[in-house]
């Protein structure tokens, strides 16, 4: 099981993903290590992220219903974000997610 947190969760504040220019070698170097202490394999990691992308408006909502309930913290701005992100699930950007047509294409094969 995994758990799934969307750009407004408290344990991803500050949390960014930039794109860098790694060489082959250092990327396959990077999944082998990661195999070797997790035995996740890039296939498996690739498809997760996959998955959770394209479901995000999904997730986003649920942890919406989830704002202010007993046990769980009640933040206004957290509820702001994950409004706009739920409204402008479509868009181009989605808080940092970038939607281009070959990945609508690819979560349209995703279930």
């Amino acid at each position: 099981a995994i758990r799934a947190r969307t750009p407004t969760s408290a344990g991803m504040a500050g949390i960014s993903t930039p794109h860098r220019n790694f060489s082959e070698r250092l990327l396959k170097t990077m999944w082998v290590k990661l195999y070797n202490i997790t035995r996740v394999k890039k296939d498996d990691a690739v498809r997760t992220r996959l998955y959770l992308l394209c479901h995000l408006k999904d997730i986003a909502e649920e942890n919406l219903i989830g704002q202010c309930t007993d046990g769980h913290s009640c933040k206004q701005r957290s509820q702001e974000q994950l409004k706009r992100l739920i409204r402008e699930q479509g868009g181009s950007d989605h808080m940092g997610y970038i939607f281009d047509d070959k990945l609508r294409s690819m979560c349209q094969k995703t279930p």
